[in-house]
């Protein structure tokens, strides 16, 4: 797929009483090969996200 082993996520959580209850954000950055268009990362990124 062209994805560099260089990635990095944030993520940021709302807490009630110390709890997380929501996800607030995500976001993800990946490397990925020039010569590779950013459609098929940013879909693999996007398809990994959701199913967690």
């Amino acid at each position: 797929m062209g994805l560099r082993p260089d990635a990095k996520a944030q993520v940021t959580m709302r807490y009630e009483d110390e709890e997380p209850v929501a996800v607030g954000t995500e976001v993800l950055s990946t490397q990925h090969d020039e010569s590779v268009s950013a459609r098929p990362s940013r879909r693999c990124c996007l398809m990994s996200s959701s199913n967690r």
